[in-house]
């Protein structure tokens, strides 16, 4: 990697494996037995236990992690994902699956206009990071409230939020590994940066399409 082109290269092609790995990992749910997930919250919620723990070791111990290792985490965290996902997919396959691929449509050609827009923009974006950041975390804590509540309205209002800090999230994370790049010093810190770079850009790819798949459950409803 030694141009910043063959380094975003490298964080699209792990972005898109994880998604197809997500893919793959919810239609294995879907048809077999680990369709018990969803019939025993212990094991649902120890699953995204597990998922968190992959993310926070993997953001917060990126220095200390060798590049196979963080490399590893990431594809186990898109396949929990992908399980973790599959009831809700399992929704749309069964009510509406032209819908489904059209939102996914839809969310990767958004993602992808906002990725270009971030990457070419001359607009410092550095500002936006403390914001953005509190939004993710407020979306994070409302929905684990909203896991109990149980109550649409506040879903619609927190995935239209979501969408938002999402999308402003690809925009500055594009700019961010744009700007690190010049900083990366060697073969391991570029592939550790990739890594990182891959989740945080499938991250919100797949929160934008989640988002937009409860937007149109809800406003349909």
């Amino acid at each position: 990697m030694n141009t910043v082109q063959e380094f975003f290269g490298s964080i699209y092609r792990w972005m898109m494996i994880g998604v197809v790995i997500s893919g793959v990992a919810a239609y294995l749910t879907m048809i077999s037995p680990l369709g018990v997930i969803y019939s025993n919250p212990i094991f649902f919620y120890g699953l995204i236990g597990i998922q968190l723990a992959i993310l926070f070791g993997v953001q917060w111990g990126i220095n200390k992690l060798s590049a196979g290792s963080a490399f590893m985490l990431y594809l186990a965290y898109a396949f929990l994902n992908g399980m973790t996902m599959a009831g809700f997919l399992a929704y749309f396959l069964n009510t509406n699956p032209t819908l489904l691929l059209v939102i996914f449509g839809a969310a990767a050609t958004m993602f992808g206009l906002l990725a270009v827009l971030g990457y070419t923009t001359k607009r410092d974006m550095s500002g936006w990071g403390t914001f953005l950041i509190a939004g993710m975390w407020g979306v994070f804590v409302a929905s684990i409230a909203n896991a109990f509540l149980q109550n649409d309205g506040f879903s619609y209002i927190i995935s239209a939020v979501a969408l938002v800090v999402f999308a402003g999230l690809t925009v500055y994370d594009n700019q961010y590994y744009k700007n690190m790049f010049a900083s990366l010093q060697d073969d391991e810190s570029k592939s550790k940066a990739s890594t990182l770079g891959a989740l945080h850009m499938y991250i919100n790819f797949i929160m934008i399409f989640q988002s937009l798949l409860n937007l149109s459950r809800l406003g349909g409803d």
